[in-house]
């Protein structure tokens, strides 16, 4: 047998345990330069388990003289990059919040983000299945070292139908899918049996598990077969590595959950439970006498720089389907009743009932909207101590610049960038998408995390235990009985793992 063999095993588990170490690392210490360089180390961890397993799988001696490193690295570097959409071993969600963007690029990308998703998926998919036709080229470069580059691809064609590359993109699908039901199974056994030690053990089954398990598909789609790859019996170091992989995956679960601070309560809309029509005035009065903290409501600018209590940017007018703000005022009252916002944060002040005005932006919204919007509205805003968010992040500095003891926050959909370098005082972020990187990173800022809109008791525990601050909710009955009395399910962070590995 192959004395290699070890070696490459050991490879496996070391690399999934540096992936461990690198995620804890950048957890820990989340800034960007960090991040960055954990991703090229990780991708060094990669590159040198990919090397070695194809000299191992395709070279008889295991020795290749000649091998053109730096085409195989970029070749290791592509397939890598290609991973990303899908996970890449867990490290996505961190990538995905460490680049920066100015507040234009923000606001655009947020705005846009429907279509340029669908965009980006349909170039992803022609890009990953194109690419699969290649796969081989790792096996041509170990067996072939010399070929040119035209030959390489061409070689590489050859030996990959479509079809094969159909096949091995739905294994990819399908590796998703089984990752998301293993991460199911093992959370349904913990909230059946609650105990916190259970629950640390059951996260390290789900990092090591994931991880070998997504390492030996990737790898096989390449043509590399570890279980053909057999070791001798001096099991030690896999051990050892697997005993390391525990001890960062434990550690960083349990420095960054089990958070149980009281819930700034926030009606979304300001409708409790369906109990009312949302933005408008009879259901802000009926909730304001719940005395929740806050109520938040959205307003949108017409054409003739009215504000009007609307959360839809679209109003269906005979048929056709117009931008609120390319409307008069009239045009909108003439196809439905609305209601204007002077007199929403009247009967608000008369309540007293503080608001969260969300301030809603789309392609086609006034320049200088946050402006006109603070100077109209600023000495009510300040009577009541309101807050505006918004996705706009222009518009914000507008409001702050005008208001600027007005507290103002950021909305985020779906949680790309790195928000710490926005000057807001708040944020309002997308709950499917939050992850304990996100949480650590903005709990750095000291600013409030808002979340939203998670309507259901297990989702609400799960924001809870992650140590958000508060909720934006259409339950917040639901959420006020969470606050007095909540009996922490911990399982619901394990469910952390399917975000955080897709």
């Amino acid at each position: 047998m192959n004395t290699g063999s070890n070696k490459i095993v050991n490879y496996f588990w070391g690399f999934i345990a540096i992936n461990l170490f690198i995620r804890f690392f950048v957890i820990t210490f989340p800034s960007v330069l960090i991040t960055w360089t954990g991703f090229i180390l990780f991708f060094i961890s990669f590159l040198n388990l990919l090397i070695s397993s194809c000299k191992f799988s395709f070279s008889r001696d295991n020795l290749v003289l000649g091998l053109p490193y730096v085409t195989f690295s970029l070749a290791g570097l592509w397939f890598f990059l290609l991973l990303m959409p899908l996970g890449l071993f867990g490290f996505t969600g961190i990538l995905k919040t460490s680049f920066g963007l100015n507040g234009t690029e923000f606001t655009f990308l947020t705005i846009n983000r429907i279509k340029i998703l669908i965009i980006l998926a349909v170039i992803y998919i022609l890009i990953l299945l194109c690419s699969l036709r290649f796969r081989s080229i790792f096996q041509i470069l170990i067996e072939r070292p010399n070929l040119s580059l035209s030959t390489l691809f061409s070689e590489a064609k050859k030996q990959t139908s479509f079809k094969d590359s159909l096949d091995n993109f739905f294994r990819l699908i399908a590796m998703l899918v089984t990752t998301w039901i293993y991460i199911g199974l093992i959370a349904g056994i913990n909230y059946l049996f609650v105990n916190q030690i259970l629950v640390i053990i059951s996260q390290v089954l789900i990092d090591i598990g994931v991880l070998a398990f997504q390492t030996l598909i990737v790898f096989d789609v390449v043509g590399i077969n570890f279980a053909e790859i057999k070791p001798r019996r001096n099991l030690y170091p896999v051990l050892g590595l697997m005993l390391i992989s525990a001890f960062f995956s434990g550690l960083t679960f349990t420095k960054y959950n089990f958070y149980d601070q009281p819930q700034t309560i926030i009606a979304h809309r300001g409708v409790v439970n369906n109990d009312g029509p949302a933005n408008n005035m009879q259901s802000l009065n009926k909730t304001s006498s719940l005395h929740f903290p806050y109520s938040e409501m959205d307003v949108q600018e017409t054409r003739d720089h009215h504000f009007i209590v609307q959360h839809d940017d679209n109003i269906i007018i005979s048929g056709k389907s117009y931008l609120v703000n390319d409307l008069t005022l009239k045009d909108v009252q003439r196809a439905k009743k609305v209601e204007l916002f002077n007199s929403y944060l009247r009967d608000a002040k008369r309540n007293g009932q503080k608001i969260i005005v969300e301030l809603k932006v789309t392609n086609h919204s006034d320049p200088n909207m946050g402006t006109r919007f603070a100077k109209q509205f600023k000495s009510q805003l300040i009577s009541g101590q309101d807050m505006v968010h918004s996705v706009g992040y222009p518009y914000l500095r507008q409001v702050k610049k005008i208001i600027p003891q007005i507290k103002v926050g950021l909305v985020t959909m779906l949680n790309f960038s790195d928000l710490r370098g926005y000057q807001v005082d708040f944020y309002s972020i997308q709950h499917i998408t939050l992850n304990n990187f996100l949480i650590s990173q903005l709990k750095e800022t000291g600013r409030p995390i808002y979340s939203w809109t998670d309507d259901n008791p297990l989702g609400m525990r799960r924001l809870i235990l992650m140590g958000v601050n508060g909720q934006i909710t259409d339950r917040a009955d639901l959420l006020r009985g969470l606050n007095q009395n909540t009996p922490q399910n911990y399982s619901l962070l394990l469910l952390n793992s399917l975000m955080n590995y897709s």
